[in-house]
């Protein structure tokens, strides 16, 4: 059985308001999105900064369907990108993700 999200310590804030989103940058091609942040949107991240914007990897066309839908229906502004501006980005950001299944998760907590 593998932990649920809310049983894991984390110090990465992976949400996402609805109120605190510009706009959506997608591709169903490249399966991401690049999900703009509002300036003044949210609290400081751990570090003071200001939050970033947010990207997604989605692992099936009908789940990014899905999402998209979903933001469509809620009103976010939705701006349709080639696949490579996608593909590009996703490959020059710098991301904070927890380690795979296999890792240790102490680095995480200290």
């Amino acid at each position: 059985m593998f932990p649920t999200p809310s049983t894991q310590r984390c110090e990465i804030d992976f949400h996402v308001n609805l109120a605190e989103i510009e706009e959506m940058k997608w591709n169903i091609e490249a399966l991401r999105v690049h999900i703009v942040m509002k300036k003044d949107a949210g609290k400081l991240a751990a570090d003071g900064k200001p939050r970033g914007d947010v990207m997604a990897s989605f692992p099936r066309a009908r789940t990014m369907r899905r999402f998209h839908f979903f933001c469509r229906e809620r009103g976010i502004k939705l701006d349709k990108r080639d696949p490579e501006q996608l593909n590009s980005l996703w490959n020059s950001i710098v991301s904070e993700q927890l380690p795979g299944r296999g890792y240790s998760h102490q680095q995480l907590v200290k």
